[in-house]
């Protein structure tokens, strides 16, 4: 006599019914939720620049412009420059003075002046003539010089003879 498979099961509670052995459950990993949190409101702000702030530390000297304010990195000048559509032809020079150093970054590349050459006698004649004791530290290229370990006083004198002799 052939009985169902179901009443089979029920009078045989003990008995697996599943022929595939049961296969222990993994657990899917937890995803952690991003931890950084950003603010629409704060993002979307722009920064307010005061207009008079900013004039005072550009100064445009006949085919150079210096850059007063301590924090301005050199390739920002040449964006800004850029941005603004000031001519190559106009402006050949970009000095910027930092908190221990000067950097001259020369803005039209026609130019013949090899600059590399130019700051290092440059330093030369300033360390004979003012009697400087202080080791400043040159490195450049024909298109950039950064001169390190400047105190204040010498960089002032620096900036102000480099304006006169690029001009």
């Amino acid at each position: 006599m052939l009985r169902k498979y179901s009443e089979y099961i029920n009078e045989n509670n003990q008995m697996n019914t599943s022929t595939v052995p049961e296969v222990p459950k993994v657990q899917e990993p937890k995803v952690q939720k991003s931890i950084v949190k950003t603010d629409i409101k704060k993002s979307t702000k722009k920064k307010v620049v005061d207009k008079k702030s900013v004039d005072e530390t550009i100064i445009f000297n006949g085919k150079i412009v210096l850059f007063t304010e301590g924090n301005v990195k050199p390739s920002s000048t040449i964006s800004l420059l850029e941005s603004k559509s000031i001519s190559k032809d106009k402006l050949h020079y970009i000095i910027t003075e930092q908190t221990d150093s000067i950097v001259l970054l020369k803005y039209n590349i026609e130019t013949k002046l090899n600059i590399k050459l130019f700051i290092e006698n440059f330093i030369k004649y300033h360390k004979d003539s003012l009697n400087i004791t202080e080791d400043i530290i040159f490195t450049g290229t024909d298109t950039f010089a950064i001169i390190q370990n400047v105190s204040e006083s010498i960089k002032k004198v620096f900036i102000q003879n480099l304006q006169k002799l690029l001009k």
